[in-house]
This record gives structure tokens, sequence and C-alpha cells, in this order.
């Protein structure tokens, strides 16, 4: 009965095909979203290297968080990632036909992304989005208000609000009493992690793949075990941010501002996941309403976002530099293994 609900692309299933069918595509269309989506960001930031591009989009896609979380975060960056990806292609647009389509496909994915509801991973993929969106413009020089790139930015806006509104006027009371609880309404969390497991955090994701262990997670850093995000995404934000910071140095006379933005974007993450953010900084991007556990997205995706900028320029980065990279590599498990006699103890026994 409302107008929004078409705006939920993963239910479109149900109206098309049988149960069954209607059950795959709602299983299935995060996957293809999260895959291509982030495709085609990476080939529209970093052309010519498609395959690479591809395989960085794959490796998100098959994160153990995405599969256990039913691959509700890949319906979060998949939507964010095309919707950035059309906007972006509008830039380059002069046919107003084309603005209209785009604009209704990109209010369409505004609209499901904001209508998924889950602020602790919303936030972070866009303020990923917004910033790399308008890093893009700067970097390219871009004609921000041509006519048909106006058409697409009104038309998406009112679409967009029309979809939102008409959600908000049937489930206005449910809101207020959500707004007023005191989880998730009041609930405002500026990071950190407990004291001592810095080490033990950067280590989960794919290299680290012993954390999947329930009982050795919970006995060896004294918090609640989760499985998924043991595993989370490909974690390799030491060695990147190493490479970018020197990429940046070495290119400071033609700085790419969207390296720039996802490597300040990515400290911040770390800082948020890590150590704590300032009131201020907390309720300037809204990370307050997130939580460190899952904004941990944040870092997978301007990870990959990253990579695909340092395997552009890896001609610019000669052989010492790296070897610094894979050696980074080896820091996490070095710390770890230095400051943890018990594990080594555990893997002599158990391995």
């Amino acid at each position: 009965s409302e107008l929004s609900s078409i705006s939920k692309i993963n239910n479109w299933g149900f109206f098309l095909f049988d149960l069954r069918r209607a059950l795959a595509w709602d299983w299935w269309i995060p996957v293809f979203m999260g895959l291509n989506g982030i495709w085609l960001l990476l080939n529209l930031l970093c052309p010519g290297q498609t395959c690479f591009n591809f395989s960085l989009a794959l490796l998100f896609t098959i994160a153990p968080e995405c599969i256990v979380w039913s691959n509700w975060p890949l319906m979060h960056v998949g939507t964010a990632s095309m919707a950035v990806s059309l906007a972006i292609i509008s830039l380059k647009n002069n046919n107003i036909l084309l603005s209209l389509l785009l604009a209704l496909c990109t209010a369409l994915l505004v609209s499901w992304f904001a209508l998924q509801l889950y602020l602790p991973r919303l936030i972070p993929v866009a303020l990923i989005s917004a910033v790399i969106y308008a890093a893009y413009c700067i970097n390219n020089h871009v004609h921000f208000f041509t006519k048909s790139n106006c058409v697409f930015l009104i038309y998406t806006a009112l679409i967009s609000s029309i979809l939102l509104f008409d959600w908000l006027y049937h489930n206005y009371d449910a809101i207020l009493r959500m707004l007023n609880s005191s989880y998730p309404g009041q609930r405002r969390i500026y990071g950190g992690a407990p004291a001592g497991i810095w080490d033990f955090n950067y280590a989960r994701g794919w290299l680290f793949p012993i954390t999947i262990k329930d009982s050795f997670f919970a006995k060896y850093t004294k918090i609640p075990s989760n499985p998924s995000e043991a595993m989370s995404y490909i974690s390799l934000f030491i060695p990147i941010t190493v490479s970018a910071l020197y990429y940046v140095c070495k290119s400071y006379r033609k700085i790419n501002y969207i390296v720039i933005s996802a490597l300040a974007l990515l400290f911040l993450f770390i800082a948020y996941e890590y150590i704590g953010l300032p009131e201020i900084i907390g309720k300037i991007t809204f990370l307050n309403r997130s939580v460190p556990g899952r904004s941990i997205i944040g870092i997978g995706f301007t990870s990959v976002i990253l990579l695909a900028f340092l395997y552009k320029y890896r001609n610019t980065i000669d052989i010492k530099h790296k070897f610094l990279f894979f050696s980074t590599c080896l820091l996490p498990f070095i710390i770890f293994f230095a400051r943890n006699r018990e594990l080594v103890d555990f893997i002599r026994e158990n391995y």
C-alpha cells in the first residue's frame, strides 16, 4: 500500500515470480548489487584495470561478514556504490532523456539505501559515498551545473523525497517511538576499543583465520565472540596507509583528491574503531550513531578503493617501498604473537 515499497528492489521478486524464485531473488539481489556496484565504481575511479577492479569487488563481496550477515552489508555498499556511479556517469552526460533515466534509477537506489534503516552501517557507507563523489568532482574539474546534470540532481532529489516522505507519513508514530527509545534512538557511541586488543582487532580479517574459533576469540580477547566480525573484510590497512602516504608525499605536486579523501576516511574509521572520537567530530560525521564493530565496513570499503588506486599508481612505487608494503603486512602478526605467549602455547598444543 505504500508508494515507498517500490524502492525496495529486493522485494520485487514477490510481485514478479512464484515464492521459490522470489526468495532466490531476495537473497541474490544484494550480492549482484554489491559486486556490480563496487566494480562499476572502481572502474569509473580507476579505468583501465577492469580485471583487478573485479577482483577487489569480488573480495569484498565474499567477505565472511557479508555472508554471515545474509548479504545485508552488500545491500548497504551495493546501493551506495551504484548510486555514486550513476551520479558520476551523469556528470559526463549531455542527454536530457538519459539524465531523467539516471535520475529515476538513482532515486530508487537512494531510497532503498535509506530505508534499510540500519544506521551503524549506513552512516559510514554514506559518509564514504558523499566524500568520494565530492573528491571526484574536484579532482576531475567537472562542470557540475550543466543543464543535464541539474536535471539529474533535481529529479533525483524530487523522486527520492516523494518515496521517503511517503514512508515517513505511513510510519511516523513508529519512528517517534523508536527515536525516543534508549536503543537505538538515544544511543550515542564515540568509539574506541577495550585496552589491549588493538593489535588483535587489526589481525582479524582473512589474514588471521584462527579467529573464527569462538572459544579462542572469547578466551584471549576477553570480549564476546562474534565469528562473522572476527573474520571481517580484507584487513590490510597498515600497509595500505603506509603506501598511500608514500604516494601522496611523492606526488604532492599533482595530488589525487580521491586518494587523499579515502586516506582521511580510513584514518577517521581507524580512530573511531580503536581510539575514539571527540564529541564534536562524532556529531559532525554522525558516527556517534554508529558502533565500532559495525563501522568496520568503512575500513573495508575505503581499503578496497585505496588498493585500486595503489595498483593504478604501482609504477610510482619503487622496489624498496614495495618491500615495505609487504613487510608491514606482517606487523600485526609480530605484535600479536609477541604480546600473547599463551597463543603460541595454544598453537603448539593444538596444531
